[in-house]
Order: C-alpha cells, then structure tokens, then sequence
C-alpha cells in the first residue's frame, strides 16, 4: 500500500459547513432544508462495525434511527420528599391529559402570544382532546424503582407547540425544582454502574453540565437523613473549563447536598491527595477514591440525534484528535481509585478508536492483575446491549487529492475504500507515515481481547435498540496498584513482576509518567477538535463531556468566565458556633462540619464528612481552585433584624440534614397547614386557622425557625419550609423554584 497523502481541506470543509448550518439543534429541527446525511459516515460505520450488524436491514435501521429525533426523558429525584406522591401523580393513566387540561383552562394567560400568533394566520382551534392520543408518557422498565419515564414526543416539539405547553411548563418547573432532571435515557447509566454508597467518595473527573453528578448525589444521599446521621460520603466533581464548572455548581443547586464538591482542574493530571501521618491510607500516606466516574470528552457522534449538524461535519478524524487524551484521563482515574473500587469509562460515541481501543491499550499498558472489567450486562436486566467489539478496523480520510487523481486516472473503487486508507494493523501503516494514527488506537489478537481482557465485558448502546442515542461503558474494577509500562500496539503484554505491583514512583511525578508511557497529547487542540464536532461554541480549554441538555447560563456566570479565584474555606469560630448551637439545639457532632469561605457572603456551610477530608487533605497539596463546597447553611442577618437572639439565621438549601439533628425552634404543623402556607407568602399571625399552631408561632419569638411536616406519620416523608417571625407576621423564605415543588406535589390543581 502506498504512501497515504494527508487530507489538508478538513478545517475549510468543517468550517464552511457550520457556517451553512445553525448550531441551535432546537432550530436544526424546524429546518426542513437540514440534510441528514453523510456518505463517509455511513461508509465508515458499514465497515468498522459489521460484526455489530446482523444483516443489511439492521445497519438501515440503525442509520434510519439516527436520523430521527430523541424522546423527551426524565428522572425523578427520588431524595426529594414525598417524591412519591409526584410519582403516583405521574403513574395516572390520565397524568398527560389533566396536565394539558389544565393549561387549557387556564390558557386566556396566553391572549397577547395567542393573537400574534393569529396575525400570522394559525387561527386554528387546539384539539385537547385527541392530544392525550398523540402523545404519551410510559415507564422506563430497566431503571430501578420506576423513577425515569419517557415522552414519545421530542424537545422541540413539547417546547414550540402551543398545545404541549402546559406540559412543557409543568416539566420545566419541575426539573427547575429539582424534583426532576431532564436527561437523555443512555447518560443515566454510568452513575447507575458504579452503585453508589452513602460512605463512598466519588471523583467525577468530566462533570459538566451536571446531570450525572446530581445523580451520584441523589444516589449518596438516596437512604435520607432522617434517622439522625449524617450521609458520610461526597462527591467531587470536576471540569477543567472555569465557566463550564460554573455552570455544573448551578446545575447542582437544584440538589442542595452537604455532600458537593466542584473544582476545576485538568482531570489527567488531578493532583494526588496526601496526608500526614494517616497510616490507614496506605504506605505513602495517599487518598484513593472508592468510585470514580471518567465521562470523558468525546466527539458525540452516538449523540447525532441531539446534535444533527454533525451530519455535515463528521470526520474519522474526530475520534483521532481525542483518543490520547481520553486514554490519558483513564489512566489516571485507576491510578487515583483504591483497590476494590470501580471506575466507569463511557463516551457518547460509537467510535471503536474512543471506546474499545481507548480500554484495550489501558490493559496493555498496566500490569497483570491489577484491573479486571465487569460484566455489564446482569447488572441492569431489561437493557438491551449489545458487547464491546473483539476486533476493528482503523480508519483514516482519504486526501481530496488522492481521491480526484483517481477520477482523471478512471479508476473508482467501491465501498469504503473510496473514502478512507484502511489498517487492520499498525504494521500495515508506511514507516514514513507522518499522520496521526498511533499504535495504541488498534486492537491485539482476537484470543487476547477476549480471553485476557475480556472486551466483551463492556457494552455497547446502539440507537435503533431501544430508541435511544448511542453509547459505550466500560466498569473496571481495580484489584491491585497500578503500575503503566510497555508498548503500545506490541503483541506481547510487558510482564510487571508481583514485587512491582507496588507504587514505584512519586505521586507528585504521576501525571508525568502518564504522558510518558501513553504519549503526551496537546490537550488544548483536542478539546477545541471535541468542541467544533459537536456543534458547541468554542471555550477556551473547555471540556465537554457526554452531550446532555444544559442549563442555561446567567450573565453573571459569564462575567466569572476565566476567573482564577481560589475559594478557600475555614473552620467556624468558636464563638459563632457556640451561638448558633444553643439558638437551634444542634447535635455537636455538625461542630467540625461548618466551615466559613474566607471573602464574600458572610455564610456559613454545611460539608459531609466525605468532603471534610478532602478539605483536610488538600491542605498541604492545594487543588488549583475550589470553587464550591457544601451547602448553604446558615446565613448572617442583616442589621435591620438587630432584634433576632441569633445573628445566623437557618437557610433551607441544608434543612434536610440539619433538621434531625436540631432540637430548637422547629414546629410540626398538619399537611393541610402546609399547604397553607405553601399558598401563602407573608402570613400575620391572626391569619393562621390553627389557634394552636398561631400560639406556638408567637411563643417563638422573633427570629428564624422551621415549620415542618410529616406525610401520614412517616418520617422519610418529611418535609419543610424555614421561615422567619416577625414581630406580627410569619414569612416561609422558600424559594420559586422550591415553591413550584412544593405545589407539585402537595396541590391537587397542580
């Protein structure tokens, strides 16, 4: 085979093809001039994954599916109490058509959009009735517990259309709450594999935009906090891009967790967490994570169906650019695990070069029985996967020139060839090659892929399967230290003797020896490559990880964009916790867990014990900034409210696990003396039907306390609304968002 030539025109054809086609995927979807299609995409993956495809017919389906736009999908946070009334709600068979009809009844809000929309001609009269046929919401059967459902309409759709917007209206609310997270169904199984524990201390190394770390957390906090002990674990998230971190704190909000960490950092080369004189954390006094999440950067292309302007852009290429550091940001997330944990690989990509080939050379390069890969597929009955490939192809673009210097000459060749130089081996490729194609990208021999590293072990989610986008897994369990070594690409494994599965070298020199041994890749030129092929605006040294919808960002969090502020936090003085435990009656055991930030808001926040040590930890090392921990828990009155016994007053972010241990100024009050107050907002004494529940109030005093209530006695089920007394009013200092929960499931109108 000869000398391939490069192809040099991709930057031009990328470019002017984005500059044809919107990267808005809402508007992609009212474009009916938006051609879904790309020969060499459909080339490349004929070729690279006929084992995946049984016949002709299953390729066309898959193809056809991809083409096609994503159901509307959403979890129910199951931490949220009396969840399990909305969950009721959302079983009714009925649920859509109340929804909708409800917005219909209420629809003259609408009069002024309603009679613009007229001038333009749509004078039609919305059919209520026959839309409960159109669109329906059904149960996900392999998530456990019932807690994700399934729209079979799709975002744009439920957002434009005017008929669906009591139902949109209603979803956004929700999801704004937190009662919900709006998440495509493929992006909720990493934190479902990992099988999160209340004590364990995760590291999401990609995190933003967040919905995989909020759920960690509901799965951290899932047995609740009302048996009067705190959560012990944590969740440290990570995002090596300051706005796209800032992003993911906000997304992360909505949960309310004591047990939250965000920093921002590059997660290959996340610094290693030591402390002094802690023999329990092993001979070199280092912290290891008991599960770690790796959602690297990837080129999205198993997400074309939320992002369909990738039709035009879509390049082998892609998956090449970010190979390196995806195997980089694996290496270092079972170096930082502890042995006996997991750690979950996953991209949204169907790419082999980013998925199979990415955990092939982390076994090649590691030693002997140091990581084993689990079987997916008995941990979640009902899904329909199909196994990690054994074999593939490695697939480079044919140059323009080589290809129109074929057409003068009159050959023509067929089937992939026509677009790629194709090799089934890294001897295959000339010596000369100066291309970007590396040893570690291809597979080893078909007895050593599934006898020694047992690829078949991961899954594969295929769109057509289950209508859903496209997705790799990998659960690898870490057995014994890591040590990297060896060639990528040779056929024989470097044999690492038993006394070297030790750690040989310094933490602080890890990073280092990652690059070393898996070749160092420009981080910056891979993570704009990620950007450009999925459509997103560039930022500077951005870091997307699988595509899932996103909040939208403040002008605020701009104006943060680039900021290097380092958050640093302190103990709670004395004096100040001292105060604030007599005023509440608080359990001494949350002593060590209120911390103070150094500038800003005088506030004071609420850490588990999980992320107290990191804190701990991270003293004599410093992670490059902080910019989150915890939870809002008290906050500084202001003078006007002088006449207060207590300076701090009670935040409802942190209610849930502060109140179990509280044994001062808390109220129980009837669900229907809840909802009350729900309704209402500035409450005067004289107003609030109970006399008995008025005079408990009043006997208070002024100040800050929590009105709190228990549905049908049972305590999981307790919920609360922390409020302020005045000298002649009671005011609930609930937020919209956490009003609009409230009234979602306590109201029967909502």
């Amino acid at each position: 085979m000869g000398k391939p030539k490069r192809n040099n025109n991709w930057k031009d054809k990328r470019q002017q093809a984005k500059k044809k086609q919107n990267t808005n995927p809402d508007e992609h979807y009212s474009n009916d001039r938006l051609v879904l299609e790309n020969k060499s995409f459909e080339a490349y993956y004929k070729f690279c994954l006929k084992e995946e495809f049984t016949n002709e017919s299953d390729f066309n389906r898959f193809l056809a599916t991809l083409k096609e736009k994503l159901p509307v999908t959403f979890r129910i946070n199951e931490n949220v109490p009396n969840y399990k009334n909305f969950l009721e709600k959302i079983k009714h068979p009925d649920f859509v058509k109340n929804v909708i009809s409800a917005a219909a009844a209420a629809g003259q809000e609408n009069k002024e959009m309603q009679t613009e929309e007229k001038k333009e001609g749509e004078n039609e009269e919305v059919d209520y009735d026959s839309i409960q046929e159109q669109i329906k919401l059904s149960n996900v059967s392999w998530y456990p517990r019932d807690l994700v459902w399934e729209l079979t309409t799709f975002r744009y759709e439920l957002k434009r259309n005017k008929a669906y917007q009591g139902l949109h209206k209603f979803l956004q609310q929700a999801n704004d709450s937190g009662l919900i997270t709006r998440q495509e169904l493929v992006s909720m199984l990493p934190p479902l594999l990992l099988d999160v524990q209340s004590d364990d201390i995760v590291f999401d190394m990609c995190a933003a935009p967040g919905s995989k770390t909020s759920q960690l957390l509901e799965f951290l906090y899932r047995d609740g906090t009302s048996t009067g002990k705190l959560t012990q674990g944590g969740v440290l998230a990570n995002d090596v891009d300051n706005s796209r971190a800032h992003m993911l704190i906000h997304q992360l909000q909505r949960i309310s967790t004591a047990g939250m960490m965000v920093v921002n950092h590059h997660a290959q080369s996340f610094p290693t967490l030591k402390a002094e004189g802690e023999a329990a954390l092993g001979s070199t006094n280092r912290f290891y994570f008991d599960k770690i999440l790796a959602d690297v950067p990837c080129t999205g292309d198993g997400a074309i169906r939320k992002i369909p302007q990738k039709w035009a852009t879509w390049s082998p290429r892609d998956g090449v650019c970010l190979h390196g550091l995806q195997l980089q940001i694996l290496m270092r997330a079972v170096q930082l695990c502890k042995i006996g944990g997991l750690v979950l690989y996953s991209t949204c990509s169907i790419n082999p070069i980013e998925d199979e080939a990415v955990v092939t050379e982390l076994f090649r390069k590691c030693n002997a029985d140091a990581l084993e890969l689990v079987d997916i597929t008995p941990r979640v009955p009902g899904l329909i996967a199909r196994k990690g490939l054994l074999q593939w192809p490695v697939c480079e673009a044919r140059g323009k020139d080589n290809i129109e210097e074929e057409k003068k000459e009159g050959e023509k060749k067929d089937g992939p060839e026509n677009f790629f130089n194709i090799y089934e081996s890294f001897d295959q490729i000339p010596k000369d090659y100066k291309g970007q194609l590396r040893a570690t990208m291809f597979p080893d021999s078909l007895e050593k892929m599934r006898d020694v590293y047992k690829i078949q072990n991961t899954i594969r989610l295929m769109p057509h399967d289950q209508n859903t986008g496209g997705f790799y897994l990998a659960l690898i369990r870490k057995k014994n230290h890591v040590v990297f070594g060896g060639q990528g690409g040779n056929e024989t494994k470097t044999e690492v003797k038993q006394a070297e599965t030790k750690i040989t070298v310094e933490e602080d020199e890890e990073a280092e020896q990652i690059k070393k041994v898996a070749g160092d890749v420009d981080e910056n030129e891979a993570l704009k490559h990620a950007l450009e092929a999925t459509g997103e605006k560039e930022t500077k040294k951005a870091q997307p990880s699988a595509i899932v919808e996103e909040p939208a960002v403040s002008e605020e969090t701009e104006k943060k964009k680039g900021s290097k502020k380092k958050e640093t936090f302190v103990t709670l003085e004395k004096s100040d916790w001292e105060s604030i435990r007599d005023y509440y009656g608080l359990d001494e055991q949350l002593r060590e867990l209120f911390i103070q930030q150094t500038h800003g808001e005088k506030k004071v926040l609420l850490i588990s014990p999980g992320i107290r040590k990191v804190l701990d930890l991270d003293k004599s090392k410093g992670l490059v900034i902080k910019l989150n921990a915890g939870v809002k828990a008290f906050s500084k009155n202001k003078d006007a409210f002088k006449e207060f016994n207590c300076v701090y007053r009670l935040c409802q972010d942190a209610i849930s696990s502060i109140f179990p241990l509280m044994s001062k100024r808390k109220i129980k009050c009837s669900a229907e003396e809840f909802k009350f107050f729900i309704e209402n907002n500035n409450v005067k004494y004289q107003d609030i039907p109970n006399e008995e529940l008025r005079n408990q109030i009043q006997a208070a005093g002024q100040g800050s306390l929590v009105l709190y209530c228990e549905n049908e006695g049972v305590v999981q089920d307790r919920d609360y609304i922390v409020c302020l007394t005045h000298a002649a009013s009671i005011t609930p200092m609930a937020s919209k968002e956490l009003v609009n929960s409230y009234k979602i499931r306590y109201l029967d109108s909502q």
